[in-house]
């Protein structure tokens, strides 16, 4: 595994995208395979598929405003061979001027010429005793 910049340019271009909500742009980032999976931060935010998900992130663009005020955190990107992954703790802005931290990870694969997403996954911070209802060795 090596470190791999180009991947982890993906991801900010992606944070860049769904601040201006711009959906197109996010589509031309997402594999074509049937098996790309986006997983949100809600329980039923679970999607297969470019056809499934596209039309409901843009949905979720506009409702939001016209996009999701995403800024990087400090993200890192790996690849090995034609596969590679990104992660992040960006931080996601509110209307009312506070900002809520998140999780971010992408799997890429390389797509002629073109790293595409095969999956992601966003996750809030939600603290184990939040969870749980007791604190875990961190």
């Amino acid at each position: 595994m090596q470190s791999a910049p180009e991947i982890r340019d993906a991801l900010v271009s992606l944070f860049a995208a769904m601040k201006r909500g711009d959906n197109e742009a996010i589509t031309k980032m997402l594999s074509s395979h049937e098996g790309m999976l986006a997983i949100g931060t809600a329980p039923g935010e679970w999607w297969t598929g470019i056809a499934t998900f596209a039309p409901v992130f843009e949905r979720q663009l506009k409702e939001a405003g016209g996009g999701f005020d995403v800024t990087p955190g400090d993200p890192v990107g790996f690849r090995s061979g034609d596969v590679g992954w990104a992660a992040d703790r960006p931080r996601l802005a509110l209307p009312d001027g506070s900002t809520l931290p998140f999780r971010f990870t992408a799997v890429f694969e390389l797509e002629a010429g073109a790293w595409k997403i095969v999956q992601w996954h966003a996750s809030l911070d939600v603290g184990n005793e939040e969870s749980f209802g007791r604190e875990f060795t961190a």
